[in-house]
């Protein structure tokens, strides 16, 4: 069995997570997680790329068995490579202390909340108050930190990523503005009113190029772009659509993803990746 589009033969598959290889009620669709088991056991290579910390989406890596093959995961919009099997960073991208205290800084003053991962701390850490208190319960989602943390402006540190909530669009449109300014950093848009920052070096296009080069250097491949199939639906996602030749966007996508997409699949509630996945092989 070969997958190829075009003269390419596909060698790598990467998919996001919410709202492409998840339903909306946080699921792996069972034929989803059949095929990409299968493809993995037939020498394929099965990767997620995320603006999730590699351990806050440890559980969906299980459910399609990455562990038990490749082993490797992008986190962080592209600032982690991770290796699940060696349970290890493999490589990693930060934001500088000093862009973490000015950015934090215009966060609050514009009253926008915000969590925030410095670099090999076990806590995840949180600018208000109460959307604190509710990561105090058991199972609340931690993004792969031990545990919560009430933000204090003080002691910076390197970082991972800050995810931002601004309270109105009016506001948000506002921090972009200010954010722009800062060179060391990058602004990933989630939503009309939230984003992911990360250092400037970074992007999932750049997280998956870093995936390449791990992969070609253990397996003495050469594997490329041309090898890759990417699934994705959001804004996050924009760079592997503009640079990577073969990316499929999700039916739930919007306009700004669907119009650079390679092709468009179904939605993430209808078996999207399985749908076209299954459409190559035949």
């Amino acid at each position: 069995m070969q997958l190829k589009i075009n003269e390419h033969s596909i060698k790598v598959i990467v998919t996001d997570i919410d709202g492409t290889l998840l339903t909306d009620q946080r699921t792996v669709l069972p034929a989803t997680s059949t095929i990409l088991k299968d493809l993995q056991a037939k020498g394929y290579f099965v990767s997620i790329a995320s603006g999730r910390m590699p351990m806050g989406f440890n559980e969906y890596s299980e459910l399609i068995e990455i562990k038990k093959y490749g082993g490797y995961v992008i986190g962080a919009n592209g600032a982690i490579i991770y290796n699940l099997k060696k349970d290890k960073t493999i490589k990693s991208i930060l934001i500088p202390k000093k862009a973490i205290k000015v950015v934090t800084n215009i966060l609050l003053a514009n009253n926008c909340n915000f969590n925030l991962l410095y670099h090999r701390s076990k806590a995840i850490y949180f600018s208000d108050k109460d959307y604190f208190n509710s990561k105090l319960t058991p199972g609340a989602f931690l993004d792969g930190a031990k545990r919560a943390v009430l933000f204090k402006p003080r002691r910076y540190r390197v970082g991972y990523k800050i995810v931002m909530y601004a309270p109105s669009q009016k506001v948000f449109d506002k921090v972009l503005v200010l954010l722009g300014q800062i060179e060391a950093i990058k602004v990933e848009k989630l939503s009309a009113t939230s984003c992911d920052i990360v250092s400037c070096h970074v992007s999932k296009s750049e997280g998956i190029v870093n995936l390449l080069t791990v992969l070609n250097k253990k397996y003495r491949l050469k594997l490329t772009k041309n090898n890759v199939l990417y699934f994705g639906d959001n804004y996050n996602d924009l760079s592997v659509f503009k640079t990577f030749p073969y990316a499929i966007a999700m039916e739930n996508s919007p306009p700004e993803v669907i119009k650079l997409a390679y092709a468009v699949t179904s939605s993430n509630n209808d078996g999207g990746i399985s749908d076209y996945l299954t459409k190559m092989i035949k």
